[in-house]
């Protein structure tokens, strides 16, 4: 088993180890990453659990074969999510793929958030249950920025490499979905308010 010191252990120095060809290196950071990525795929992206597995393992062994000829330099984190949505996109051209799923496969905070919610009363699971409509009544791109800004704690100019877009639309973006999701909150709460 590897042991990497707390330095180490941080994405940039996995990847030197990696670059450098260590496997226990490249095994930790799959682990690091694998979950967070296939959910990513499946909440933002809507691709199956089948589909998003096999891009996230085929961007891993990429990842591994091509380790000698990517910079040293690369945010791992950022990194990982464009490879994964590139290759979501590009397989989707390849195979003709809808990426569009079931609506009944949406978005749920509680994927992320498991154990924060045991013990809620009714109605923090009634505004939990509304933010997850909200969250769904989304465009993709917005659900997208979210993801990346909110759930994985991304900079904005990291998840604007991963939307390839500029850093003002991805900023723009932030701004006007934010302002959607508290029109809908305040909607919500009017509502209670006169039950």
């Amino acid at each position: 088993m590897l042991k990497i010191e707390s330095k180490e252990n941080s994405d940039s120095g996995l990847w030197l180890e990696i670059k450098s060809g260590r496997e226990d290196a490249f095994d930790l950071l799959f682990k690091k990453y694998y979950v967070e990525l296939v959910m990513y795929c499946r909440n933002t992206i809507h691709v199956n659990q089948e589909f998003a597995e096999d891009c996230v393992q085929d961007i891993f062994a990429d990842l591994w074969k091509y380790r000698n000829n990517i910079s040293s330099n690369i945010i791992v984190r950022s990194y990982l999510f464009t490879s994964v949505r590139n290759r979501i996109y590009k397989n989707k051209k390849k195979f003709k793929l809808s990426l569009s799923f079931k609506r009944d496969d949406n978005f749920h905070f509680d994927s992320f958030f498991q154990n924060e919610f045991l013990g809620l009363s009714d109605e923090d699971l009634l505004r939990r249950e509304k933010l997850n409509k909200i969250i769904n009544e989304l465009s993709e791109r917005q659900r997208e920025i979210i993801y990346l800004c909110y759930i994985n704690n991304l900079t904005i100019s990291q998840a604007s490499v991963i939307l390839k877009i500029n850093y003002q639309s991805a900023k723009n973006l932030i701004f006007r979905t934010l302002t959607v999701i508290r029109g809908k909150i305040s909607a919500f709460i009017l509502i209670l308010l006169f039950l």
